[in-house]
Formats: structure tokens, C-alpha cells, sequence
């Protein structure tokens, strides 16, 4: 405001940006007459755009290539200029949004026509009036598959690296696969059925069903849930590349498997490895397919890729378990890299106030020992390190809460895969 004679408002159109900013105002009258300079600060506050980190889409998914799926969040802020959503393929998609003044939120959404089956994934960016930016990168998936062209199956063995297996860290050697999976018609997922099995490592996982299959070129990504050794709720991720359709010849596979309500790991042959790399493990002999190959052409080893045939060993069931009472009888088993052979002796039974195990090996290994009640509760487990050659192991009983008059020991060897169960007498 300026006063010569009478007051006179003045403005500026000047944009100020956050922060402080000082303004020097000097005035001069018609009569050439100059008015001392006045100074003062201007001082500009911005709270930045908060994102919810929820993501919402629909359709829910997984949706054939085509559809149009459109997607959606909620954002704090009453100041935003623009909104853009960053796709993993590198599209960048505009989004729009309406901002609520009774919630003091914006509702931001975009919508977007996939066009090639793929796992997409994508960022959301919100420039603010302001020109400041804030992002939030979603880790929720949008599955687009091509039913029409989507048909895999595969079946073969990797050599299994130490720590793949979480509860044996140190077990290695031959784990076998089988798979297929394909899309009935008008079907929006997956049917098949996916077997993995690494009897040193405690892990003999069947599938249940199918979330989701991703075919992409020469490379295949297969999700879903099962069981492990016919007991649990587990979820795996299977990814595998076709030698052939890639250019190599040398067929890859990888196999991720976790419990679903823990989200642990129980097994990855590509330990710490992103979810969606390609798999670098070259299986040891096999194949890998699709339903535009003929079976045995042109990827690496002599296995079949015809489906598995359900029966003996693929029905779920554990065959492995013996519950015989193998007290002082060797267990033996024939392995490519030799025979492994257990002499397990449990006593005394019935057992006083401690129960003593001797164990006779020629493998260095960890065992599981295990002790239920006739109920199935579990009353103690503890894994032994035992090693080539003789081994006693000591449990006291006195110290376990014992509420049933017999007992069931059991002794579980990843380098036989047997579970051996023992009845025992207080």
C-alpha cells in the first residue's frame, strides 16, 4: 500500500517459491519525488503429497491380454498439478484425480489397455503446485496372460546349491521337477499341476492350484499354492527358460517355495534373487516345453516333457513316511553320489528319566529329532549336527511336559528322506 496524497494498492504477479524470499519495494511519484525503500519476507510452506500405497484395480486379475484394467489410489493433498503412472515396460500413462474437501484426499486413477502377457508393475508420481515431486512404487502385481497362446510343461532335476533348503542348509545334490499348466477355454487361470522334490532338504512339494502363468518368449513364470510333504499351505514361484526358444540350447529353471500365513522361505534354489530375474540354474538333464514344441527337440538332456500321469508318488501322498520301529535296523539308501546308510538305536524303552539315541552315519549331516504325543502335539524338536561315523545324542525326558502315557519319536534325514518313527513308553 502506498500513500501520497492518497493511498494506492500495488501487486505483484511475481510466483513465489517454497521457502523465504525477501522483497525490496522502492516508489517514485509523478513529481520525480523517490519514497525511502522498504524490505520485508515472504515466507512460502508446502506439505508434501502423502500416497496411501494401496492399489486398486479392476478387473482383478489375472486379465487376458486386451483388457483394459483400470487403477486407483487415495492421496493427502489439496495442491496437486499432475499425476502420471510409471509403468516397469516404460510406458508412462496420465492419471486424473478429484479432490475431496471433507476428507482433504484426492482420489487418483488411471486406466491402461495391456497389449503382451506380462507381470506389470508400476510407479505413481504426484507433482504437487508447487513443483515438488513425490513417489510411491507399488509392489502388487497386474498379471496380463494370453490364454490362446499359453501352454508349458517341463520335467527334469537341477543340482540343488547349499543353502537352498532353509532347514538343511548344507544339503545339496539331485532335485527333481515336473509341471504343466495350460488355460482352458474361457478360463482366467491356470490348471496343471507342478511337483518339486528334494529329499535332502526335507522338501517334497505338490501343487494345489494356480494364481497365475506368464509366458514371454522364451521364458515362463508359473504361481500358485500346495502342500509340502502332503502337510501345510506354502506358496512357490516357478520361473523356467526354454534353451531352445532362447538361443543357447541350455533349458534354465528356478523354484522359490514359502509359508503362506509367515511369508518364510523354505526353499530357492536362487537364494535372494528378485522375483522376477531370469533364472541362471541350468537344469542337469530334462526338458522344457510349450505346445507349439515337440517334446525332446532342441533343449538340453534326455527327459520327456509329457505330462505326469497321476498315481504312485504324484497323489499327494508321502511315501516316504515309515512308522515302522526301526530300533537298531540300518536304513540304507542308493544316491548317484553313493550309498547313505542310518543305524538309528533308541533307548531305554520304556524310557526313565532320559532318552539316549545312538546314530551310526557315513554322511556328515543335521538331523531333525522330534517328540509327539499320541494327539500329535508337539512336545520337543531339536535339530543334532551329527557326523561320518558314531554319534549319541541325549534328550533329557524329565524336563518335557509329559501328559499321555506314550510317546512318538521321530528322526527325519535330509540325505534319505525318511522320516522314522519310533513308539516310546514313559
Amino acid at each position: 500500500m502506498l500513500v501520497d496524497g492518497e493511498s494506492t494498492e500495488i501487486s505483484s504477479p511475481y510466483t513465489f517459491p517454497v521457502g523465504e524470499t525477501m522483497v525490496f519495494v522502492n516508489a517514485m511519484d509523478a513529481a520525480g519525488n523517490e519514497a525511502a525503500e522498504q524490505t520485508f519476507t515472504v515466507t512460502v510452506t508446502n506439505t508434501l503429497p502423502v500416497i496411501n500405497g494401496t492399489l486398486t484395480t479392476a478387473p482383478i486379475g489375472p486379465n487376458p491380454v486386451g483388457t483394459t484394467v483400470t487403477f486407483s489410489d487415495m492421496v493427502t493433498d489439496n495442491n496437486i498439478q499432475s499425476a502420471e503412472w510409471h509403468w516397469n515396460d516404460g510406458v508412462v500413462t496420465s492419471g486424473s484425480f478429484t479432490y475431496d474437501a471433507n476428507t482433504g484426499t484426492s482420489n487418483v486413477s488411471g486406466q491402461r489397455s495391456f497389449t503382451s502377457a506380462q507381470n506389470y508393475t508400476v510407479t505413481l508420481v504426484i507433482t504437487d503446485h508447487c513443483n515438488e515431486k513425490v513417489e510411491f512404487s507399488y509392489p502388487d502385481q497386474i498379471d496380463i496372460v494370453d490364454p490362446d497362446a499359453t501352454s508349458v510343461r517341463g520335467r527334469g532335476w537341477i543340482d540343488s546349491p547349499a543353502g537352498a533348503a532353509v532347514q538343511y542348509p548344507r544339503a545339496t545334490g539331485k532335485a527333481k521337477f515336473s509341471f504343466d499348466a495350460q488355460y482352458q477355454p474361457g478360463a482366467s487361470k491356470a490348471t496343471g499341476n507342478t511337483t518339486f522334490q528334494f529329499r535332502r532338504g526335507n522338501i517334497d512339494f505338490e501343487s494345489l492350484s494356480y494364481e497365475s502363468l506368464l509366458v514371454s518368449g522364451a521364458s515362463t513364470m508359473l504361481k500358485g499354492n500346495g502342500t509340502n510333504n502332503g502337510l501345510g499351505q506354502y506358496g512357490f514361484l516357478l520361473v523356467a527358460v526354454n534353451g531352445r526358444l532362447n538361443g543357447d540350447g541350455l533349458d534354465r529353471f528356478r523354484i522359490k517355495i514359502w509359508e503362506k500365513f509367515s511369508g518364510t522361505v523354505i526353499y530357492d534354489n536362487e537364494m535372494g534373487t528378485s522375483d522376477d530375474a531370469e533364472p541362471t540354474t541350468v537344469i542337469g538333464g530334462g526338458n522344457l516345453g510349450t505346445k507349439n514344441e515337440k517334446p525332446g527337440k532342441g533343449s538340453q538332456g534326455k527327459g520327456k516333457i509329457a505330462k505326469e500321469k497321476p498315481g504312485k508318488g504324484n497323489s499327494g501322498k508321502n511315501n516316504r513316511f515309515d512308522v515302522s520301529n526301526r530300533t537298531g535296523k540300518p536304513i540304507s539308501e542308493k544316491f548317484p553320489e553313493g550309498s547313505v546308510t542310518l543305524n538309528l538305536k533308541v533307548y531305554p524303552n520304556p524310557v526313565q528319566e532320559k532318552l539316549f539315541i545312538d546314530l551310526q552315519s557315513n554322511f556328515d549331516e543335521v538331523v531333525l529329532i522330534s517328540i509327539f504325543d499320541l494327539t500329535g502335539r508337539l512336545l520337543y524338536e531339536e535339530k543334532w549336527p551329527i557326523v561320518k561315523g558314531q554319534n549319541k545324542v541325549v534328550i533329557p525326558i524329565n524336563a518335557i511336559n509329559i501328559k499321555t502315557g506314550k510317546l512318538l519319536f521321530r528322526l527325519m534325514s535330509p540325505s534319505t528322506g525318511f522320516h522314522n518313527f519310533i513308539l516310546i513308553k514313559p
